[in-house]
């Protein structure tokens, strides 16, 4: 028996099978029924619709096969979507490829093997509509045109579902991003409502800077969210630590009950300036910082920054 070897953009091809997990999970009858239709033009007693994964074949759509899957060191269909064209094998016994292949000797008994590759946009194939007969035959050109055309309708439906699967991880990426942003937002907003509930006729400047502050990180937070979604890598640029840090405790002290002292400890082996991402940085100590807040009653709240092994810790 020869397994068939990978194909030439075999991670790129299973990345797109890797799309198609909800359609391999619950099947479509729009395929079964399309594989009942090749079998009877076809005049086999199989048809399935296959997708070809790393180590399985998984048979989305079938008709006249019970199992769901098969091992793809033995699957005709590897061969297949290494084709260009239309893998036929009118006798699978007479084929040193296949002719001790156990889905050939078992029970299966595949003499004749005929299956179209299905391809993405990309021009991957993922898969193939195929028939399968237990006597050697070879299909009439009218059957291999019949064939060609159902695998035409059947990429269609599959392409299909590969859309909403991008579609319904997209969103689910976003609402991720929108809960995240909704999180980040809470703690420059309670800071900015305790101060204005503390603000006099003649407000302090340095409540009113750090109200200042709380608006602007709200700002920068906002940014960007809408700028990349969370789908980019921020950049890393100079920061002066010290100053962030200063920054952020001011924009906590509103958030810390009375008898709690807040206060950064910097060790003098911190840089100047650090190469950090400013609004994950900002993001990061904000959540640190406002959670110590609310959880802690009494005591201190200490922010160490240190570097350990040429890495900035904080804690």
């Amino acid at each position: 028996m020869q397994s068939a070897p990978h194909h030439p953009r075999e991670a790129e091809r299973l990345a797109v099978v890797a799309q198609l997990d909800a359609l391999i999970q619950a099947g479509d009858p729009r395929l079964d029924n399309i594989t009942a239709i090749a079998a009877a033009v076809c005049g086999t007693p199989v048809s399935v619709v296959s997708l070809v994964d790393f180590d399985q074949q998984y048979f989305v759509g079938r008709t006249g096969l019970e199992p769901a899957r098969t091992s793809r060191d033995v699957a005709f269909c590897a061969h297949a979507i290494l084709q260009d064209g239309l893998f036929q094998v009118t006798d699978a016994t007479k084929d040193p490829r296949f002719a001790d292949n156990p889905l050939v000797t078992g029970e299966l008994s595949i003499r004749q093997y005929a299956g179209v590759p299905l391809e993405s946009d990309e021009g991957l194939p993922f898969g193939t509509l195929c028939v399968i007969g237990d006597t050697p035959s070879a299909l009439s050109p009218h059957q291999e045109h019949v064939l060609s055309l159902l695998a035409r309708e059947v990429t269609a439906i599959v392409t299909a579902h590969r859309v909403v699967e991008d579609l319904t991880r997209a969103h689910a990426a976003q609402a991720g991003q929108l809960a995240r942003l909704v999180h980040d937002l809470q703690a420059p907003l309670r800071s900015m409502v305790a101060l204005t509930g503390t603000l006099g006729p003649t407000p302090d400047p340095t409540d009113l800077g750090t109200l200042h502050q709380a608006a602007a990180q709200l700002g920068r937070l906002a940014n960007a969210f809408l700028d990349d979604s969370g789908s980019k890598v921020e950049p890393s640029v100079p920061l002066d630590l010290r100053a962030l840090i200063e920054e952020q405790v001011a924009l906590t002290r509103p958030l810390v009950h009375d008898s709690v002292l807040l206060m950064p400890v910097v060790s003098p082996r911190v840089p100047a300036e650090v190469l950090l991402p400013p609004t994950t940085t900002r993001r990061i100590l904000s959540n640190l910082l406002s959670n110590a807040a609310k959880f802690t009653a009494e005591g201190n709240i200490t922010v160490i920054v240190d570097v350990v092994d040429q890495s900035i810790v904080m804690a």
